[in-house]
């Protein structure tokens, strides 16, 4: 079989002007002496029918055809369990032997071969599924495949046969791990509702879809099991989801309780350095002593807030690596995770900008009083200096 496919490769790629194809079969718009010298070689058959030569590959091969370019409209299913060909106008062909052995063309273009290979484990899937040993109802006119659940009630697979495969991704990778999944009957339920979550819910999904989440859903289903076999409780998961949160919660609000008691102390402290400064204003070396003191406080309480924010710092990581065991484990949505995973990031957030916005307002008020008692400490000097007995005399001596 290989030896005519790679024949008529040769003959296709030789001519592939003159090649085409129309309703899964394959016509030469042109037969001259040389072309039909080499057919009859073949011992490949030249049909007329209206007009247009068609080459009866079918007949040379003895095998089930199916031109690349119609592979949507007339690759079926049934074929996956039995021996086909998949052939293009370029001379590409997919030759699946008796067993599922897969041979492709010498130096295949990716996207012939990408195509093949996922449209074949589509099918394989596609079988699977539809099986009576997998499938709680299959009908074929309406072209649904039922499931019931216990837990989510029935969950339906509409097919939609005609959806292009892919050309530029290979899926069959993916597929394929789905299929052997899907083949452990022991894993049907947590299949059934890995559907019902990929489908948000609505129990209902395109056989598109299911190809496209393959990945999402093979992950779910083994990880459902995996909770399972374990004797993990899904209850107890979602309480913990939430009781993580609260935790979360009441840390971060006891360090801004803490840091909104501290922000009273600022107005006073200041206030009280003000003052102090209006009592001595005549004392240089108090004066100094008031603005030493100031920078002390201000340098402490800064401290305590840099404390403050590696807590959060601290809180946010630890935060971090739970919600991931959480997210990993419990089975949960995850859309529910993440909408309780922002409440508390937008807190921490929040908090470490309180944070870093009063550190800001403390310096820069700092860097005010201090400037104040400075220029107080200079108008003294200068005070001092007018009234002593050197300015004095020197004033009298002038006048």
């Amino acid at each position: 079989m290989l030896q005519k496919l790679n024949t008529i490769s040769l003959f296709f790629k030789g001519n592939k002007s003159k090649i085409y194809c129309l309703d899964n079969s394959f016509f030469i718009s042109e037969v001259n002496s040389k072309i039909k010298k080499t057919l009859d070689e073949c011992e490949i058959k030249i049909e007329n029918l209206a007009q247009k030569n068609k080459l009866n590959i079918w007949e040379y091969l003895n095998v089930e055809l199916i031109s690349f370019a119609d592979i949507e409209k007339y690759f079926d299913k049934e074929f996956i369990n039995q021996e086909f060909v998949i052939l293009s106008e370029t001379g590409d062909f997919c030759y699946q032997i008796q067993g599922g052995q897969i041979e492709y063309s010498p130096a295949c273009e990716f996207k012939f071969k990408t195509k093949c290979g996922n449209k074949i484990a589509q099918n394989k899937l596609l079988n699977v599924i539809t099986s009576e040993n997998f499938s709680d109802h299959y009908d074929s006119s309406s072209n649904e495949v039922i499931f019931y659940s216990s837990i989510n009630g029935i969950v339906k697979i509409k097919l939609d046969l005609n959806n292009a495969a892919d050309e530029n991704i290979d899926c069959s990778k993916v597929i394929d791990e789905l299929l052997e999944t899907c083949k452990l009957l022991i894993l049907k339920s947590f299949f059934i509702n890995s559907l019902f979550i990929v489908s948000k819910q609505s129990g209902i999904l395109t056989f598109n879809e299911v190809v496209l989440k393959a990945d999402e859903i093979d992950l779910i289903t083994k990880r459902n099991y995996e909770l399972v076999a374990k004797q993990f409780d899904f209850e107890k998961f979602k309480n913990s989801l939430y009781k993580e949160k609260e935790k979360y919660f009441t840390n971060i609000r006891e360090i801004v309780s803490k840091i909104s008691s501290q922000v009273i102390s600022i107005p006073i402290s200041i206030s009280a350095a003000v003052f102090s400064t209006y009592k001595v204003s005549d004392d240089i070396i108090m004066l100094f002593m008031v603005m030493l003191s100031f920078i002390i406080y201000t340098y402490f309480y800064i401290r305590i807030q840099f404390f403050y924010k590696k807590d959060l710092i601290e809180i946010q990581n630890d935060f971090n690596r739970d919600f991931q065991i959480i997210q990993d484990q419990s089975g949960l949505p995850t859309d529910i995770i993440n909408i309780e995973k922002q409440k508390i990031k937008r807190k921490i957030a929040d908090s470490i900008k309180l944070i870093n916005l009063l550190l800001f307002i403390v310096f820069i008020l700092s860097l005010l009083v201090s400037m104040y008692i400075l220029y107080e400490i200079f108008k003294s000097n200068v005070s001092v200096f007018t009234n002593s007995i050197f300015f004095q005399s020197f004033i009298s001596i002038k006048l």
